[in-house]
């Protein structure tokens, strides 16, 4: 069975996708040779325009205009494309470097992270995604700290799995930059990235971004006010983390060596860096990244689950799929006795009108044996149990937001059971709701577990059929 498993959950290619006020651009990378020296390869690199208003500052305003979009630049790949990594602009994005105490490491920065994650965050726990890397060299006890609120980022899966996209992981721009820009271990470098709703100004050390803030719409407009709001910022910067060896704009930036001259980026590197730089974060086996990431769970625990999820949906639809042929199968067998029945009741009837022949004594045993057969045939019909009854009941029950993955019908008379996921706590109770008003499902349970989690919660449900001789094709 575990080859049957690994066939359907085997490692996945990810794309790395920017989602931009007005561009969505999507890279998928491999590794790859140049002789005999490793290289990266590109699969796929392509972009497509969002319409103004699609997306607002990373938000998404316009769910279908933008499954569209997705759909459209994922459709031109040569891959097929189901998992994502994605990168977003840092509007909303708070983020900090804190230091602790060198003696402070392993579960004890953990414990100090969540501890200080509960206070000093600018909202509130419950309502924010929030995460956390370790950074810096090793004489230096840093940590990287990053939160945004749940609802654009529960907006923006939502959309993306509307799209056929499942996402892995999410974090904001800068970061992915930093991964794909060609800079020095040993450089401070201030970055500025205009974009529609403003300029992103980032400041990397070490090859991470130690400082980022977005500057208003009315910066574009200025090219002093730029400037002099930049040097505030350089300042600021200095004064605490040291002095700034260069500032670029983004469309000045050079890209790895690995990749640069590809002729699928062209000269123009600075519009494919963000794209590409979590592209290369989609390269890292799962178990080794422990990078931020502004989703509910981590990047590891995150691919297995829709790994999961793809797996149950496979597994449910080739259950329907099999039910159905069974039933066409049982169908087209009652058709056949039918027949049988009839002829057998002609033959009968021919029988019963015929004078009877010499050889009589004879051909009342036959119409004996056909008597028996007819009688075995009507028992077996009796006696057969339509289990496409329950299947259709239950998917006419099932509301958005539930995934089924399991099923056990040990017999009509007893307790049957369906597992699978909830999105939130709210759906399940609904669910189950739905369930216990079914007057063709009685003694319908929903164990209480899992209390403190309230986002894809696994369940089991047990019940009952309420007439079970109803499931009989004939009475």
């Amino acid at each position: 069975m575990d080859w049957f498993i690994k066939l359907f959950t085997r490692e996945e290619k990810i794309a790395g996708l920017e989602v931009r006020d007005d561009y969505l651009r999507m890279a998928l990378l491999q590794p790859g040779k140049i002789g005999d020296k490793p290289s990266t390869e590109i699969r796929f690199l392509g972009e497509e325009p969002l319409d103004e208003g699609v997306v607002i500052g990373g938000s998404i305003k316009d769910k279908d205009k933008f499954v569209k979009s997705v759909k459209k630049l994922v459709n031109r790949s040569p891959v097929k494309i189901s998992f994502t990594m994605v990168s977003i602009p840092a509007d909303g994005v708070y983020s900090k470097v804190s230091s602790f105490p060198k003696t402070i490491m392993g579960d004890k920065l953990k414990e100090s992270m969540d501890l200080a994650m509960q206070f000093q965050l600018p909202d509130k726990p419950e309502e924010t995604y929030a995460s956390w890397e370790k950074i810096g060299p090793s004489d230096r006890n840093e940590v990287l700290v990053a939160t945004i609120l749940k609802k654009p980022i529960n907006e923006l899966v939502d959309a993306l799995s509307s799209a056929g996209l499942r996402v892995v992981a999410v974090e904001f721009s800068a970061l992915s930059i930093c991964r794909s820009m060609d800079i020095k271990d040993s450089e401070t470098v201030l970055v500025r990235a205009p974009q529609i709703s403003g300029v992103e100004v980032f400041i990397v050390k070490n090859r991470l971004p130690y400082f980022v803030r977005v500057l208003p719409k009315e910066f574009l407009s200025s090219k002093d006010l730029l400037d002099k709001e930049v040097d505030r910022i350089a300042d600021f910067f200095g004064a605490d983390k040291g002095d700034i060896d260069r500032r670029i704009d983004i469309s000045e930036a050079k890209i790895i060596d690995s990749l640069s001259g590809n002729p699928k980026i062209g000269e123009n590197y600075g519009k494919w860096l963000s794209s590409i730089g979590i592209a290369m974060r989609a390269m890292i086996p799962r178990s080794a990244d422990d990078m931020i990431s502004l989703m509910s769970v981590g990047t590891e625990d995150a691919y297995e689950y829709q790994k999961a999820v793809a797996f149950s949906e496979f597994i449910l639809e080739s259950s329907i799929a099999v039910s159905l042929f069974f039933i066409a199968v049982f169908i087209i067998a009652l058709a056949s006795l039918s027949s049988f029945q009839q002829s057998v009741i002609r033959q009968t009837a021919s029988i019963s009108t015929t004078p009877l022949p010499n050889n009589s004594d004879q051909l009342q045993a036959q119409a004996g044996q056909l008597n028996n057969t007819l009688a075995i045939t009507v028992g077996i019909l009796r006696g057969t149990v339509d289990w496409s009854a329950v299947l259709k009941k239950l998917d006419a029950d099932i509301i958005p937001g539930i995934t089924l993955n399991g099923i056990s019908m040990p017999s009509q008379n007893g307790t049957m059971s369906i597992s699978g996921i909830a999105q939130t706590r709210d759906i399940l109770n609904n669910f189950n709701a739905t369930l216990e008003a079914d007057t063709f499902l009685s003694n319908v349970n929903l164990p209480i577990t899992n209390i403190d989690q309230s986002n894809n919660l696994p369940f089991n449900i047990t019940f009952t059929i309420s007439n079970p001789q109803a499931l009989y094709y004939a009475q």
